[in-house]
């Protein structure tokens, strides 16, 4: 991977860390937790199917399980939302699909790009991984 690729993919992994402090502030230590779980976990999913360590996986398994761990993320912070707020967590959803309907598509369609571009970031990793298991 070139430094270029490299720096590209820590300043991403940087931005989404640092976006996981507001989400601490915003609904407390458990729910924070639990999103950060979400995105170590996802974090390294993508890291060992983008490098070429999962080659039963293709490109749309990967975006099937990105959307569903996006899917779970979401589910979270709607929690969180009607716990704060005191309120259904239905009336959460019907809210935000009345006022924001593009949350919801603009995340999902962020999952499935986020594949692409960890796909492209690891395109030399994979062919050596490639090159290496072949000749091994």
């Amino acid at each position: 991977m070139g430094v270029i690729k490299k720096a590209m993919l820590g300043i991403f992994i940087l931005m989404s860390a640092l976006s996981l402090f507001r989400e601490f502030q915003d609904f407390g230590f458990k729910t924070g937790l639990l999103l950060s779980a979400l995105f170590l976990l996802s974090t390294a999913f993508l890291w060992q199917w983008a490098s070429g360590r999962l080659p039963q996986l293709g490109k749309l398994h990967a975006v099937m399980v990105m959307m569903a761990l996006t899917l779970v993320f979401l589910g979270t912070i709607d929690y969180a939302m009607a716990d704060s707020f005191n309120v259904d967590l239905l009336e959460v959803i019907r809210t935000t699909m009345v006022h924001s309907p593009w949350f919801y598509v603009a995340t999902f369609t962020g999952a499935g790009i986020k594949v692409f571009f960890w796909h492209w970031l690891f395109s030399g990793v994979r062919q050596k991984n490639a090159e290496h298991t072949a000749a091994g």
